[in-house]
């Protein structure tokens, strides 16, 4: 077969690497040292992407308030 038994455990996506006790805060969540670590840091930043997107499409179709008041 070739694959390790480790390895079909990792893309299972069963076995889950243990935090690094060093790390505290934030930091725990979001580091550049595990995959965990990385994938929080790129759903973190494609959700401010879509986020920011949203919010200039949706304010441009709202009233701008820059039209008269009609007596």
């Amino acid at each position: 077969m070739g694959m390790t038994i480790s390895y079909l455990q990792r893309a299972s996506g069963r076995v889950e690497v243990p935090d690094d006790p060093n790390l505290k805060g934030i930091a725990r969540i979001f580091n550049t040292t595990t995959v965990r670590g990385r994938s929080n840091i790129s759903v973190a930043t494609l959700s401010a992407y879509i986020i920011a997107v949203l919010y200039f499409v949706l304010k441009k179709k709202g009233n701008t308030g820059d039209q008269p008041d009609k007596p």
